[in-house]
């Protein structure tokens, strides 16, 4: 999800002004994103196949023969 300049400053006011732990939800807002972001880089950099990012592996519980 991307949001505009606007929207942005008006999540940040709302969420700070609204609850009692706001700020703290801000930072773990912005921390997230900036780890999602760091990850898809670090994924766009690998050659495709190579890194699977302890995401799911197509696997079989049967052996194939």
């Amino acid at each position: 999800m991307e949001f505009n300049k606007s929207q942005i400053e008006e999540l940040i006011r709302n969420q700070a002004a609204t609850k009692e732990n706001g700020l703290n939800d801000i930072m773990q807002y912005t921390l997230n994103a900036l780890m999602k972001a760091e990850r898809d880089i670090l994924l766009s950099e690998q050659p495709m196949g190579t890194n699977k990012a302890n995401g799911y592996h197509f696997r079989s519980c049967i052996k194939q023969w």
